[in-house]
């Protein structure tokens, strides 16, 4: 790597370093809250173009699926830690002795270890979308508390918000219909009433 090469990366690290964690935080954050909120819409079958994101949402899920994610990056880096160090033995060990040489020279070993990190971190980032998109729909299974409303003698259940609207799925019972329709907030409102389901309310074709 050349002086000038060195030179720019330093500049480039110092610039990251200062400015960029506060836009990249904010990103991770809001990206894990939507994966949440997807993970919410699929279970009553609502299309991801009516999630809207609100301030309180973006601080919902985070600490759980962070703390989650933080148990997977720590397990992730210990066997990584074990497989880099059987990885330099038999580079030491056996590779060098055979060829002469080292599948990673020693002076390119931090440089290596910096790539390394970085993509830990992708496949930390990777997970926590996932795992946050399976927490929102574990979440949506558990509810036990919705907002009823009777429209032409048929009930639904208040699932989301979009815009001015409620976002409703009908209900037989403690089932769902995998449909959905919109009732502006303004309309019907004296007529909702707060229903408990002891044991949440499952989709109608669920088995």
């Amino acid at each position: 790597m050349s002086i000038a090469t060195q030179n720019n990366w330093k500049k480039f690290i110092e610039i990251f370093n200062s400015t960029g964690f506060i836009f990249i935080l904010p990103a991770i954050n809001y990206v894990i809250t939507f994966a949440y909120e997807t993970g919410k819409a699929s279970y009553y079958h609502i299309p991801e173009d009516f999630i809207e994101l609100q301030l309180p949402q973006l601080f919902k899920p985070t600490i759980k699926v962070l703390l989650m994610d933080g148990f997977f990056f720590i397990l992730l880096i210990f066997l990584s830690c074990i497989v880099w160090l059987l990885f330099r033995e038999i580079d030491a060990r056996i590779i060098e002795p055979l060829f002469k040489n080292r599948l990673i020279d020693r002076s390119e070993e931090k440089r290596f270890i910096k790539w390394f990190v970085f993509v830990l971190i992708l496949i930390s980032l990777a997970s926590s979308y996932s795992i946050s998109k399976s927490q929102g729909k574990m979440d949506a299974r558990k509810k036990s508390e919705y907002w009823q409303v009777t429209i032409d003698s048929k009930d639904y259940v208040v699932v989301d918000t979009y815009k001015d609207s409620y976002i409703l799925v009908p209900i037989k019972g403690a089932k769902f219909e995998t449909k959905y329709r919109f009732l502006k907030i303004e309309e019907n409102s004296n007529n909702i009433n707060l229903e408990k389901f002891s044991d949440g309310i499952s989709e109608l074709n669920d088995i």
